[in-house]
């Protein structure tokens, strides 16, 4: 069932940062990013998740906690996928992200939906393809910032783990497939929410920031009702990113 409340549905006129936002060069076809200094601003983390995730020819994707939209601008140039939506509750940072739709020219394929993930099961019907780079911790760990905006993107602060993969479960078609990046010590709590679901694990990145340093991040595929068996892979950041940098100029 599709969302009924146009208001959600943002059609920004125009691309043009706004006072006290910048556009960022992605260093990647062109394209571009806005963003507030000082305000929530894209990490290095959604880089690897934008090249991790896979969508083919026609299908539908949907970005979870989509922030300034730089997975889905990035998923768009390098995939054929038919459509993508991001969702995103903060409608600040959501105006920013479909501005950058229109900024890179993007707007018949990428649409932004203003609204609570916990809803978007109800109002967007299902996808082939879910990708996801929620908050990592629960509220109660570490200090919280000040300003709400970031809060949001780091701390469960509206959305918890659980009502992530709920939503995500509930999202993709039967056979449809995950992509999702998380805190490598939550690995455990985020498969065990995965199986839950319906979704099996079936590729696990483990990312380290150096080669003699743990890991700090995990990058996961898991497909809706997919049989058991994970493909478990260990990268160095830069050994990851240099190997998709390669392929993406072959």
């Amino acid at each position: 069932m599709m969302d009924l409340d146009e208001a959600k549905w943002l059609r920004p006129l125009d691309g043009e940062p706004r006072e006290g936002e910048v556009s960022d060069d992605l260093q990647f076809d062109s394209l571009k990013v806005l963003q507030r200094r000082g305000e929530y601003c894209f990490s290095s983390d959604a880089a690897l998740l934008a090249n991790f995730a896979k969508a083919r020819p026609r299908e539908r994707v949907v970005e979870l906690c989509a922030g300034s939209g730089v997975i889905s601008v990035i998923m768009a140039a390098k995939t054929r996928a038919e459509e993508i939506v991001e969702v995103e509750l903060n409608p600040q940072v959501a105006d920013r992200a479909a501005r950058t739709v229109f900024l890179n020219g993007l707007h018949d394929r990428i649409r932004v939906w203003n609204g609570d993930v916990k809803e978007a099961p109800a109002c967007l019907g299902t996808f082939d393809v879910v990708v996801a780079n929620p908050p990592y911790y629960p509220v109660g760990i570490g200090e919280m910032p000040q300003d709400e905006g970031i809060a949001m993107s780091r701390f469960e602060t509206k959305l918890t783990l659980a009502e992530l993969v709920d939503s995500a479960s509930r999202l993709l078609r039967y056979g449809g497939r995950l992509y999702v990046i998380h805190r490598a010590e939550r690995l455990a709590e985020v498969l065990d929410q995965l199986r839950d679901k319906g979704i099996e694990p079936k590729t696990l990145y483990v990312v380290s920031p150096l080669a003699s340093a743990p890991s700090d991040v995990v990058l996961i595929e898991g497909k809706r009702g997919g049989k058991t068996g994970m493909v478990v892979k260990s990268f160095v950041r830069e050994e990851l990113q240099r190997l998709w940098y390669r392929a993406d100029k072959e």
